[in-house]
């Protein structure tokens, strides 16, 4: 049955290099700005709460998340020093060395910070100038602006690129300077990955996996009576049921967004569950994975 883990998650090498199992999303924050100062409240009800992980890009409400953010740290009465901030450079501004480096100082403004603790390049495009994407990371990196830095929504033809382009800048393909986060889609209902890119990720490169989009509440209430039968079994929710069963791999976190105080303080606590094997056939059964052609 699913229990409460003694476990106190530090930064440890199998999810290095985060602190926190569960984080909060913060994709649809900051898109009104009617709705700023509501959305900066949310972020700060889930600081106080106890999250210290939180995931923006500069393409969430055109820099305006980020920006939210800095806000609600600042109004916060604890130390930037004991939360985690991901961030994300768009493709668009990736087209050369100088462009992610302008971009991630505006980053840095927004967010009035003066380090972000992992950038990620949001995905890549036909146009997007990888090896200088990698050459400003380690500029950055070495600079104190970023502590750690990865990949987002690559398939591993694009990570193997990204590590090939680092070895021959002298970084090695284990070596923790280099990029150790891979941010994909992937949840209980959505599992592709699965079957091809998260295993490649972490055993070839010893990446850690951030799930984003982790809660498709819609397809989960799709499987009616059986899936709550089994949430209701272990006595938790079925969407601390959908976040514990992706905690089970322990080189991952995971980002679920919410705005709502309640789902907040549930998701969250979905750090403290660990799953039978009996919960684990029941997801299996109900949630294959997929073959490609099943693609959802």
């Amino acid at each position: 049955m699913l229990a409460v883990s003694t476990t106190k998650y530090r930064m440890l090498e199998n999810h290095f290099p985060f602190c926190s199992r569960v984080g909060l999303g913060l994709s649809g924050f900051g898109n009104l700005p009617e709705k700023r100062s509501f959305d900066t409240s949310r972020v700060l009800s889930a600081l106080n709460m106890g999250y210290r992980l939180f995931d923006t890009a500069e393409m969430y409400g055109q820099g305006q998340c980020e920006a939210l953010l800095g806000d609600a740290v600042k109004i916060w009465n604890g130390a930037r020093q004991d939360i985690q901030i991901v961030s994300k450079v768009l493709p668009d501004n990736a087209t050369s060395k100088q462009a992610v480096l302008d971009a991630c100082r505006r980053s840095l403004d927004r967010l009035q910070t003066d380090y972000i603790d992992v950038y990620l390049l949001h995905w890549r495009k036909p146009e997007t100038d990888l090896p200088g994407v990698v050459d400003a990371f380690l500029e950055l990196k070495s600079q104190g602006q970023i502590l750690h830095y990865g990949v987002s929504n690559f398939n591993p033809d694009g990570i193997k690129w990204f590590k090939n382009l680092e070895a021959e800048r002298g970084v090695a393909v284990n070596n923790p300077a280099g990029a150790r986060v891979l941010q994909t889609r992937y949840s209980i209902v959505d599992r592709l990955v699965d079957r091809y890119l998260l295993d490649y990720a972490t055993k070839n490169y010893n990446m850690t996996i951030m799930a984003h989009s982790p809660l498709d509440l819609g397809k989960l209430f799709a499987q009616g009576a059986e899936l709550s039968a089994v949430a209701e079994r272990e006595g938790c929710t079925v969407a601390q049921l959908a976040l514990a069963w992706q905690l089970r791999r322990t080189n991952l976190i995971t980002i679920p967004r919410s705005k709502d105080i309640a789902h907040q303080i549930d998701n969250l606590k979905a750090s403290q569950l660990s799953m039978s094997t009996q919960t684990l056939n029941d997801v299996d059964r109900l949630f294959p994975i997929p073959t490609p052609e099943q693609r959802p």
